[in-house]
């Protein structure tokens, strides 16, 4: 899917998505309201896949596999440090 529009678009669509889901779940005021938000933020958890897509088309040989842990090392510091901020 992200090969016909664009894989720049399609990260750009995700990680708005993430962040107004993120607003979501801040300023709900119910359980229901953060399971919907959440949920939401879900459906829009797909840039990690576009963004280890994307490195594989930029990147090639052997410093592929590098690039591609390191786009991991990423989204993991992100779940880990995110919180904190």
């Amino acid at each position: 899917f992200s090969g016909s529009i664009g894989r720049a678009r399609v990260l750009r669509f995700c990680l708005a998505g993430a962040a107004i889901a993120s607003l979501c779940i801040a300023l709900s005021s119910s359980v229901g309201a953060i399971i919907a938000a959440r949920l939401l933020s879900g459906v829009f958890a797909a840039s990690v896949p576009v963004a280890q897509s994307a490195v594989t088309d930029v990147v090639s040989g052997n410093a592929t596999a590098f690039a591609l842990s390191r786009v991991s090392a990423a989204a993991q510091l992100g779940v880990v440090v995110g919180p904190a901020a």
